[in-house]
């Protein structure tokens, strides 16, 4: 609460440091003068006699006071210094203000008005800029021309599609101001004008009022830039006080879908023509009425085409269509995982029968006829490979004694898929055992993937190795009747 109120005490301090008062006495002169880019800005003006106050020699016993501030603004408007002689002879023409006022009494004129900055004018430079018009008004003060000593312009663009919209203000009873075509024979004082593509506006000043005290003209373009251009000299002989309003109006000219079966023609700030030669030539008009052209689904209808502004999908559109996208791809990683699953259960128990099969085969050994010739001492096992104690065993070594009990030790670790059983020669090897697919039998090391075979079987077990690529390994072994000798599995 202190804070505000502290800023409203220094926001009327300011005022007041800026705000200056005049007390022009009988038979002196008003001599009002503001400094550069800046203007009069008449804030109260009264003549007469203030009450309880003294001013010109004369207390202010019999109060009698008239408001002239909305007359002396309309004289000082827009601009930047003022003279008026004697203004007691132009207020009061018979010493008198009313009938309470006695003619024999004293009276004087007050006036209260700062100097508003209007910023210095950047058309005197003729520099490249190209202010943006915004729904903001903003103006152009006769008393900023009047400091340049060229012919000030400025060139003002909308944002796309929408119009400027001019308006010229002005107080005087002795002339009025007018927007007139270029090239009406009618404007005889010029003091500016406006060109916006093929139209042209002249700024006219009439001699006489033809509108009323206060003259408001507007005019709109057709389109978004318009340079403007005002006669500095002109204005000066003439005396003329005015400021020239501009702002962003309308709306945005209507987007459509490139297509040539359409044709858009703006009429005016307000009035599109649209033409559509798919059906034979139809033609529609659009009018702006509260910031959008209607009937805009018309044009959509008629011609066939839909606009491509203003016209886009509601976010929730967009929200459903991502979801749908992203529940599309979750299915298909479904999809494939399960058909990666299945295919691995299948491969999986196709190793499992496999398996089986080759146990069944390798424990019906030498009873089932699957080995070559009759079984006999020479072409059961020399030697067992142990999967568990990585070593190759001697059936004599474990106290193997008759022939059927080492059948069926034999049986046995046919059985263990981590077992190789070696033969002493290699043609009597087990037929499943040489043509089994490598893939499907268990490494038989937990420290290494190596076992042993002779030497005759070296070739076939290697072609099969080159097929089965990872699944087997080399290693050199020394048996009973061979050098070192290279095997896989």
């Amino acid at each position: 609460m202190i804070g505000r109120l502290a800023f409203i005490v220094c926001f009327v301090m300011i005022w007041a440091k800026d705000l200056k008062q005049e007390v022009i006495c009988k038979g002196e002169d008003l001599n009002l003068e503001c400094p550069l880019h800046r203007i009069i800005n008449v804030s109260y003006a009264t003549y007469g006699r203030v009450e309880n106050k003294r001013y010109c020699n004369t207390e202010g016993d019999r109060p009698c006071e008239t408001d002239l501030t909305e007359k002396l603004y309309s004289r000082v408007f827009g601009k930047r210094e003022y003279y008026l002689p004697n203004p007691s002879s132009i207020f009061d023409k018979n010493g008198r203000l009313s009938a309470q006022c006695r003619s024999d009494r004293q009276y004087y004129l007050i006036v209260h008005y700062t100097c508003k900055l209007i910023g210095p004018n950047p058309g005197c430079s003729r520099s490249a800029r190209r202010p943006t018009v915004s729904k903001e008004e903003r103006e152009i003060y006769s008393a900023i021309v009047e400091d340049c000593d060229n012919n000030p312009s400025w060139t003002l663009q909308s944002n796309s599609g929408y119009v400027i919209n001019f308006e010229l203000l002005h107080y005087n009873n002795n002339y009025s101001l007018m927007f007139v075509p270029s090239g009406d024979d009618h404007c005889k004082i010029k003091l500016g004008r406006i060109k916006s593509g093929n139209d042209a506006m002249s700024i006219c000043l009439y001699p006489r009022n033809l509108r009323g005290t206060s003259n408001a003209i507007e005019w709109s373009t057709t389109n978004s830039i318009a340079k403007v251009e005002f006669f500095t000299q002109v204005i000066r002989q003439q005396g003329a006080n005015f400021k020239l309003i501009y702002k962003e109006h309308g709306c945005a000219q209507p987007q459509f879908s490139t297509d040539s079966s359409i044709l858009l023609h703006r009429k005016n700030a307000y009035t599109f023509e649209v033409t559509c030669k798919m059906y034979e030539a139809s033609t529609f008009e659009m009018r702006c009425e509260g910031g959008r052209w209607s009937p805009e689904i018309n044009a959509q209808r008629q011609c066939g085409v839909e606009a491509s502004s203003d016209e886009k999908l509601p976010i929730g559109v967009w929200v459903a269509v991502i979801i749908g996208m992203a529940l599309v791809v979750s299915a298909i990683i479904l999809v494939i995982g399960f058909v990666f699953l299945k295919r691995q259960r299948r491969l999986k128990e196709l190793e499992r029968r496999k398996q089986e099969d080759y146990s069944r085969a390798v424990y019906s050994w030498p009873n089932s006829g699957s080995v070559k010739g009759n079984v006999t001492a020479s072409t059961r096992p020399d030697l067992v490979f142990d999967a568990e104690a990585d070593s190759l065993l001697h059936p004599a070594d474990h106290g193997i004694g008759n022939e059927r009990e080492t059948d069926e030790i034999y049986r046995r670790i046919a059985l263990d898929p981590g077992v190789l059983l070696v033969t002493s020669d290699g043609s009597d090897l087990p037929e499943v055992l040489r043509m089994q697919p490598l893939r499907s039998v268990r490494k038989l090391s937990k420290k290494d993937t190596r076992a042993y075979i002779y030497e005759d079987e070296f070739e076939n077990v290697a072609n099969s190795m080159m097929d089965a690529k990872n699944d087997v390994g080399v290693v050199y072994a020394k048996l009973p009747s061979n050098d070192s000798i290279p095997a896989a599995i």
